[in-house]
């Protein structure tokens, strides 16, 4: 039993043997048949024929630069910004020169060691830089137009991306006839070849793809890029028109100043340069409206001169010391703030507020005093007299007053003797006799001297108003009687202050036709008025003319009225200045507040009238 299968197991193998033999013989024989048919495909399919393969040259470079879009970027980038003209800057004539405005008194905070006026120091004023202004000549920058600003750059231009024209191509070497059969063994033999063709074709659509995008998208740009330069350029010409006409209108403005500040400045050098009472006067009213002063002190004032008596009199505005809150610095507790050297404010005591208050009126009065023998250069002030008065709320009605509230008269010596730097000047206030109350509050005090009112261009006044017949024209009526009306009117005007209204004589010095003196002194004390019988638009060298009669005299107002009108030069000119315009309209309107209904004013008839 044991050698029958041992027999078998031999048998088993032996068959094994002869089977892997024969397996192995056999693959041998197809890797060799294989090899024997690539071999003769080889021979068949390059039989001496060459292919043909076509790959576009642009291909190579499309794929280099596909990322880089340079009109793209370009476009996406460009800023077509349009900056305007910058115009040059055009300084005021007379900066630094022309008059402070009015100090409020109301509510104001103030430091108790600001009460002595004097530590203000007085200084001469050197009246040479009116010569200066007076020869001014337009700013060189004025003189050329501003160049029109330069375009921005039109966009850039772009080439439409053509990236490849031609397709990808194999032409195999193929049979025909009897032997195409043979192809087979050709596209056999070339199929990398076609693989890699196929694969470049595949890659040249997708680019011919992305050109189409991208084309659409930079024409899409291009479109509205193009449309932004056009909207761009048509803002640069609106916006280049309207600066050119802001700037022609600040131009004609700015001339109409700069000749009116050299005209003031050659009027203000004549009349500082002018011999006694009227050269005087325009030197103090110049220094006092210039002088320098606590916030809380006005520079409001007034001023008159005798001659004969060599007399000066100033009247001033001074502040309510009952509306200011008086502080006081005091030492730091804290030592950082001591290091610092922080001083702390505080409220002052009823005490010290009192002693602050005390010392204003005193002070004030005795710096002006100072400053206007200041300007005395040729010794002709005997005297000076300074009359402080005050506008404040009565507390018992809570109705506005204005009173009179310190006055000091002192003569020339007194004044020279005085050492400003280091004297008290309570105690040297007292000294000289000047009146004032010793209280926070408001107290009137009648003055030691006043502004005098004579003066002999005065003429007897004429009652106008109640003779004229109903329906008359007042641009048609005698200029002296219309002078007359103007002072009957006024005299109404200012009644409830108790005002003294006088016609000049018929020369018309200084074209000042009437003068009222206000005893109010919020009003200033000396107004001047000017009466203009026109049939014609009143010309910018009457305003002109009042104003340096306003100087001249020494006057506080001015008020110009005519039967016409103003044109805009006129308006521009009095802007800012102590003058009132009224044209005939507003006279009508005037004269109907007091219940003279009856009048008119009919410029064509009165022109006919007066031809």
């Amino acid at each position: 039993m044991a050698k029958i299968t041992l027999y078998l197991l031999l048998g088993f193998v032996t068959l094994g043997l002869i089977a892997a033999a024969l397996g192995a013989l056999a693959q041998a024989s197809a890797r060799a048949a294989k090899i024997v048919l690539q071999a003769i495909a080889f021979l068949v399919g390059k039989s001496g024929r060459n292919c043909k393969i076509t790959i576009p040259k642009q291909l190579y470079e499309a794929r280099r630069t596909s990322s880089v879009d340079h009109d793209l970027a370009t476009l996406r980038n460009y800023q077509a910004d349009y900056i305007p003209a910058t115009f040059p800057c055009i300084p005021n004539a007379i900066v630094g020169k022309t008059f402070p405005s009015s100090a409020s008194t109301v509510e104001l905070t103030e430091f108790i060691h600001k009460a002595n006026v004097l530590q203000y120091k007085t200084e001469r004023i050197d009246f040479s830089f009116l010569s200066d202004i007076e020869s001014q000549h337009l700013p060189d920058e004025l003189l050329v137009l501003p160049e029109k600003p330069t375009q921005p750059l039109p966009p850039p231009t772009w080439t439409p991306w053509v990236v490849i024209s031609e397709d990808a191509k194999i032409e195999l070497p193929t049979y025909s006839g009897r032997l195409a059969f043979l192809n087979k063994l050709v596209e056999k033999c070339y199929e990398n070849e076609v693989s890699e063709i196929a694969k470049a074709q595949r890659e040249i659509e997708l680019l011919r793809s992305e050109a189409i995008k991208r084309n659409a998208r930079i024409e899409s740009l291009a479109r509205g890029t193009l449309t932004r330069y056009e909207s761009c350029l048509q803002e640069m010409e609106e916006r280049w028109n309207t600066d050119l006409d802001k700037y022609n209108s600040d131009l004609k403005k700015f001339n109409t100043n700069f000749e009116s500040n050299k005209t003031y400045a050659s009027h203000l050098k004549q009349e500082t340069q002018k011999s006694g009472e009227k050269g005087l006067i325009a030197r103090v009213e110049y220094a006092l409206a210039t002088t320098n002063l606590p916030r809380y002190i006005s520079h409001e004032g007034s001023s008159s001169f005798d001659p004969e008596s060599g007399v000066f009199i100033h009247e001033h505005s001074f502040p309510d010391l009952s509306t200011i809150d008086w502080i006081k610095l005091v030492e730091p507790r804290s030592q950082l703030d001591k290091v610092k050297n922080v001083k702390l404010k505080k409220p002052a005591t009823i005490k010290e507020r009192k002693e602050a208050a005390n010392s204003v009126y005193p002070s004030l009065s005795l710096k002006l005093c100072q400053d206007i023998l200041s300007q005395d250069t040729e010794n002709i002030i005997t005297a000076i007299a300074i009359n402080g008065w005050c506008a404040y709320i009565e507390k018992s009605t809570g109705q506005s007053k204005r009173a009179y509230c310190s006055s000091l008269f002192v003569t020339r010596e007194q004044i020279q003797e005085l050492q400003f730097d280091t004297l008290d000047p309570i105690e040297a206030f007292a000294k000289l006799k000047g009146i004032t109350a010793k209280t926070i509050h408001v107290t009137p005090i009648l003055p030691i001297i006043r502004l005098d009112t004579n003066d002999p261009r005065f003429v007897d006044s004429k009652e106008i108003l109640s003779n004229l017949p109903e329906g008359e024209n007042l641009a048609a009526m005698n200029w002296e009687d219309f002078e007359h009306l103007c002072r009957e009117l006024f005299e109404k005007a200012f009644a409830g202050s108790g005002a003294e209204v006088k016609v000049t004589q018929a020369s018309r010095d200084q074209g000042v036709d009437a003068i009222v003196f206000d005893p109010d002194p919020i009003r200033g004390g000396k107004i001047i008025i000017q009466a203009k019988r026109y049939t014609n638009t009143v010309d910018v060298s009457a305003v002109r003319d009042l104003y340096g009669a306003l100087i001249n005299e020494g006057a506080t107002k001015g008020i110009l009225v005519t039967t016409s009108q103003y044109g805009p030069e006129s308006y521009a000119f009095a802007k800012d200045k102590p003058i009132t315009l009224l044209n005939g309209q507003e006279l009508l309107g005037l004269l109907e507040k007091f219940n003279y209904k009856n009048f008119i004013i009919n410029l064509s008839e009165a022109k006919k009238l007066l031809s």
